[in-house]
């Protein structure tokens, strides 16, 4: 049995990596990172604002600001004015390659059901084959409006099912001879994952299971009905330590969340006499209005 006091305890270095292990583990989209950067800058005294609001800031207070719930501004006013002594600025970006799934994504093939996806950001497609694929992202939904019984209103909901539900099988090397010479990949055909077996007892529509696990994940909110869905699949596999001696940090998603994360520890511990700024948007959405002000640049 090991003796746990001889333990070395986890240096500052560790103690950071695994932070960021557990940032990235737990952001699988857009919107987990968002949701998880402003729970940690509010627990440091960042205070959120909204766009159709007021802003009354202060000096040596420190505030965030959201966009789709998917990017996030943070800054904090330092003690001394701008122009005295310029402003730290950092950027990176809330979203990461993955497959999102289409609206009408059930497809019947060979007695399963896969998902059609859209290949969404620069992947490399090949390194998706056999990978354990998770589904995660943001539902809108009907919830009861307890304000005005017998009527609904629209709320959005975030969901993980944060575990393998879906992967991209490669073939057998008897079945594909050139598969290591000549090799292409068509995202339209062969990126979409094996959901489920189809089955007499198994016949539940994508919106219902997506539905049963937003009820399973927010039990109190009076969801009544799944309206849309932006979900993607992504690698379930975590971040870690690699090479002999630990050497290097392997894992999903390092483009951008390691970013986001190194911003988001810079910040909250930034020099409160000048005024430092966090901008971490996701990428598509900066430039389009197409919400009525959901959406759309900061800037």
């Amino acid at each position: 049995m090991e003796n746990l006091e001889n333990q070395t305890p986890p240096s500052k270095q560790d103690q950071y990596n695994q932070d960021l292990f557990t940032f990235i583990q737990n952001s699988p989209t857009p919107f987990h990172a968002a949701a998880n950067m402003a729970e940690r800058l509010e627990q440091n005294g960042f205070q959120r604002l909204r766009e159709q609001d007021v802003w009354n800031l202060a000096v040596n207070h420190r505030y965030y600001v959201m966009r789709n719930n998917s990017s996030i501004i943070a800054f904090a006013i330092g003690g001394r004015m701008p122009w005295e002594t310029g402003i730290n600025l950092a950027g990176a970006h809330t979203d990461s390659p993955c497959l999102k799934v289409k609206p009408l994504p059930e497809k019947n093939f060979n007695s399963t059901i896969r998902l059609a996806v859209e290949v969404y950001g620069g992947a490399l497609l090949n390194t998706w084959f056999d990978r354990r694929l998770n589904l995660a992202g943001r539902v809108t939904c009907f919830v009861e409006n307890h304000g005005e019984p017998g009527s609904d209103r629209l709320a959005s909901f975030l969901i993980n099912f944060n575990r393998p539900v879906g992967i991209i099988p490669s073939l057998a090397i008897h079945l594909d001879r050139e598969a290591n010479t000549r090799r292409s990949v068509n995202p339209q055909v062969d990126m979409a994952p094996l959901f489920y077996l189809d089955g007499a007892s198994n016949k539940a529509s994508f919106k219902q299971i997506l539905f049963d696990q937003a009820v399973k994940e927010h039990p109190e909110a009076g969801i009544r009905k799944i309206v849309d869905f932006d979900m993607g699949f992504s690698s379930i596999s975590p971040p870690c330590y690699t090479g002999l001696n630990r050497d290097f940090i392997t894992g999903p998603a390092l483009d951008n969340l390691l970013s986001c994360h190194a911003g988001m520890r810079s910040l909250m511990a930034a020099d409160t006499r000048k005024t430092a700024m966090l901008v971490c948007t996701d990428h598509e959405e900066i430039g389009s209005d197409s919400s009525a002000g959901a959406r759309g640049s900061f800037l």
